[in-house]
């Protein structure tokens, strides 16, 4: 049997460790992944990655709470007996294939004065905890920006606002403000966003879209079949 936790994950390395944490009914803070796993690394990533297995990963509060998928089993598993007893299919951690957000990420880093005249990146070209992207802008505040594929709700105004609230406890940058960008915006995002005033809502730059189209997915790497020795009879 493969020595893999219950989310696929290799048991004991540090992915698991933090995957383990956040499954905890109070669910964990990316400091406490950071203090108990060390440093940082893939740990940032291993969410994202976790929810595209289709397990269920929950940010409220700055918290992250993960809960497991439930096994799916297909006909053909059913039809074998000996296939039954393999593993799920269990991914490397380390292949990641970017999604749409991912890639509009990418196309905005490189379009970010297309979305406000003098907004410049200040987090070295990649993801500084959960936020998708960290700036200044021209009179030198912190800049949250947050990015939706498709059509933001309130839930995406509420995510934008708990990493702003995790960079003002960290580091109180003096006028700390929020940009969520997506193709267009729910009744209920301009509503909560309206009673923000250091929040906007922005769609994406007609040339970030554009880019977007000339950027190929990373192609999906097979995961690893892991399977359990047959029953024999005796």
């Amino acid at each position: 049997m493969a020595d893999v936790d219950a989310f696929g994950l290799r048991r004991g390395s540090k992915v698991s460790k933090a995957a383990s944490l956040a499954a905890r009914p109070m669910g964990a803070t990316m400091r406490e992944i950071v203090e108990a796993t060390g440093g940082t690394g893939t740990k940032y990533n291993i969410f994202r990655q976790l929810e595209a297995w289709g397990h269920s990963v929950r940010r409220e509060g700055g918290r992250i709470f993960l809960k497991r998928k439930d096994a799916v089993s297909t006909k053909d598993d059913a039809d074998d007996p000996e296939e039954s007893l393999s593993e799920p299919m269990v991914p490397e951690v380390e292949q990641w294939t970017p999604s749409l957000e991912r890639r509009l990420q990418r196309a905005l880093r490189d379009n970010l004065d297309k979305l406000e005249p003098g907004l410049v990146a200040i987090d070295d070209g990649r993801e500084d905890g959960f936020r998708d992207i960290t700036a200044k802008d021209q009179a030198g505040n912190t800049v949250i920006i947050e990015l939706k594929a498709g059509k933001a709700g309130k839930d995406a105004v509420a995510q934008l606002l708990a990493y702003m609230g995790e960079v003002k406890a960290a580091q109180n940058p003096p006028g700390l403000r929020g940009i969520l960008v997506a193709d267009d915006f729910q009744a209920n995002a301009v509503a909560a966003a309206s009673v923000v005033p250091n929040i906007a809502l922005k769609c994406y730059p007609s040339d970030v879209r554009s880019s977007v189209a000339a950027i190929p997915p990373t192609p999906p790497i097979p995961p690893t079949r892991v399977t359990k020795p047959a029953r024999r009879s005796p």
